[in-house]
């Protein structure tokens, strides 16, 4: 930080944390490590763990690094999809990093082959503790062969052998839940305006939608798939279902 005069503080170290504390250097070391349990007094953890409070100490992350071989950073794969990147699930993925400790590279592969290779070179470089896949759309993603040697989580997206873990919304189950919850109110004709068919997250809940109607019997689906994802078409697409002779109760 800061001192007036415009001269730099010097940084709190371990050592002032043993001073102020009244232990060793290394009774430091285990207790913020989280390696005290056995070794050091119950008093005296809390003493350290106050006077580093104090001194607004934290460990140097570079030595950290070199001692436990882990860099406490995570590589992040994304890219931009029809409606540029997902600031909101980006900036929860920060926020949570953080909040752990952890230091995030974003990468962006702009969705192509040779940009993800060049991505992971730089990566493996970095020596990064574990990698995110953060795909914009739901989309099918077939993970190259160096995640097999890495922790590797997908989110937004799914390995098509399963091979690794995948963080995804119940697309299916949530259009068989809006369904459900229109034929339980009554309604026998519903009308659905689906997103392209080329989009995942589209077929999934319709799916889920037909699926429902199905078990109900008595339930007519109208369905329009939109052209794009915009204003423009889903007015068409509106228009067209409200205009049928037939005309959908909801």
């Amino acid at each position: 930080g800061w001192q007036r005069g415009g001269h730099v503080a010097r940084k709190a170290t371990a050592q002032d944390v043993a001073d102020l504390a009244g232990v060793s250097r290394s009774a430091v070391s285990l207790v913020l490590n989280g390696r005290a349990q056995g070794h050091i007094a119950r008093h005296k953890q809390q003493a350290i763990i106050e006077a580093a409070r104090r001194l607004n100490y934290t460990p140097n992350a570079v030595a950290l690094s070199l001692r436990s071989r882990r860099t406490r950073t995570i590589g992040v794969l994304t890219w931009p999809g029809a409606g540029g990147f997902s600031v909101r699930m980006l900036h929860a993925t920060l926020e949570s990093a953080t909040a752990s400790g952890y230091l995030l590279i974003f990468m962006d592969t702009a969705n192509d082959h040779d940009h993800q290779s060049r991505a992971l070179a730089t990566l493996h470089d970095r020596q990064v503790d574990a990698l995110l896949v953060m795909a914009p759309d739901l989309i099918s993603y077939s993970p190259v062969e160096v995640m097999a040697t890495i922790p590797t989580i997908l989110v937004n997206c799914l390995d098509p052998n399963a091979g690794l873990t995948s963080i995804v919304a119940d697309e299916r189950g949530a259009g068989r839940d809006a369904a459900r919850l229109l034929v339980e109110a009554g309604h026998s004709r519903v009308g659905v305006i689906a997103g392209p068919r080329d989009a995942m997250e589209s077929r999934l809940r319709l799916a889920g939608i037909e699926e429902t109607a199905a078990a109900a019997q008595h339930v007519v689906l109208s369905v329009e798939i939109a052209a794009n994802r915009d204003v423009t078409s889903g007015f068409s697409s509106d228009r067209t279902l409200l205009s049928a002779a037939s005309r959908p109760t909801a």
